[in-house]
């Protein structure tokens, strides 16, 4: 499912083909990086998934701007092979991805867990019985459907 959803935005923003090798290895390559910094992350989050202290939001910050560092470093690598970049760019190209990353990354996500998630888990009928790591686990999918998007 996620990887359905970073393919798509390729096909439709960026008017790449259904076939490219390039946008297919990418659509792999972004939920696998964002879903291992969530697996990092249930470990190091209150069990509300909701940021209590400095300590919760520098703990969200460091894993998800590496994340993004490692998803720009490895997509810019992806499109090099691919030569939709060249290489003398890739510097340029990888910069920006992250800084597109890094931005969303520092100012939705944050907001979504600490603001919006209560509201959609009371929606949803997610009360305090609800185990630990499912919490952080909708928490994640929520992140990482608003960062792909």
């Amino acid at each position: 499912m996620l990887a359905i959803s970073s393919y798509l935005p390729g096909v439709i923003n960026y008017t790449q083909g259904f076939t490219d090798p390039s946008l297919l290895l990418i659509a792999l390559l972004l939920p696998t990086a964002y879903g291992t910094a969530g697996l990092f992350l249930r470990q190091r989050l209150n069990e509300d998934s909701r940021l209590q202290s400095i300590r919760d939001v520098m703990n969200l910050l460091a894993t998800a701007l590496f994340a993004a560092a490692v998803s720009a470093s490895a997509g810019t690598q992806i499109l090099i092979w691919d030569r939709n970049i060249c290489r003398a760019d890739s510097a340029h190209a990888a910069s920006n991805w992250w800084v597109g990353d890094a931005v969303a990354l520092a100012s939705l996500t944050p907001f979504l867990l600490q603001f919006v998630l209560p509201g959609v888990r009371r929606y949803l009928g997610v009360g305090k019985t609800e185990p630990k790591s499912g919490r952080i686990h909708q928490a994640f999918n929520l992140y990482v459907n608003l960062t792909l998007a």
